[in-house]
């Protein structure tokens, strides 16, 4: 009697663990046959700026040190936010929502001065987080880590997601 109790237990704790492991996992999707796969229209790319980044898709902007990544970076925020070709050169289609600056690099004042440069309009619809020193507070392998972050970017709005850089939040935890 003992013995199945500690079945029964091991089996409820197991099922119980697999629950909760399961929570926030997509749907598996179905498969399609190719034929009707191949038959599906190709529509235009929507994008969120103009040949360079594709609606609901992730870009990754590498370059050298010192090369400008975050001049481009801030010049992405404020085409996101006010609506300003990107580089005066390519057409952006404003997000539905705020645009997120996780920033692991700059002091909180060089990154003010560098924004205030770029003559943003719309300040209220982006949002930005200085984790430069403090980059261990998004050790996303961490489940209740990354459901914190995931609340404080549902409860502002956000739509829009700009990490600068990628190195530390990488090595995070």
């Amino acid at each position: 009697s003992l013995v199945k109790s500690k079945e029964i237990h091991k089996r409820a704790s197991r099922d119980a663990d697999a629950r909760i492991a399961s929570r926030g996992r997509p749907a598996r999707p179905a498969g399609a046959c190719g034929t009707d796969f191949l038959a599906e229209e190709d529509n235009e790319p929507d994008f969120r700026i103009d040949s360079v980044w594709q609606a609901g898709g992730n870009i990754l902007l590498v370059a050298q040190f010192k090369a400008g990544k975050t001049t481009a970076r801030n010049n992405a925020i404020r085409s996101l936010v006010d609506g300003d070709e990107f580089l005066g050169v390519y057409e952006v289609t404003l997000p539905d929502g705020i645009t997120g600056v996780l920033d692991l690099e700059l002091s909180r004042k060089t990154s003010r001065k560098w924004l205030r440069d770029q003559g943003i309009q719309n300040t209220d619809a982006f949002r930005i987080w200085h984790l430069r020193g403090a980059g261990r507070s998004l050790c996303i392998t961490d489940a209740a880590v990354r459901s914190e972050w995931a609340q404080d970017f549902r409860s502002c709005g956000l739509s829009t997601l700009i990490l600068d850089c990628l190195r530390p939040a990488l090595v995070a935890c």
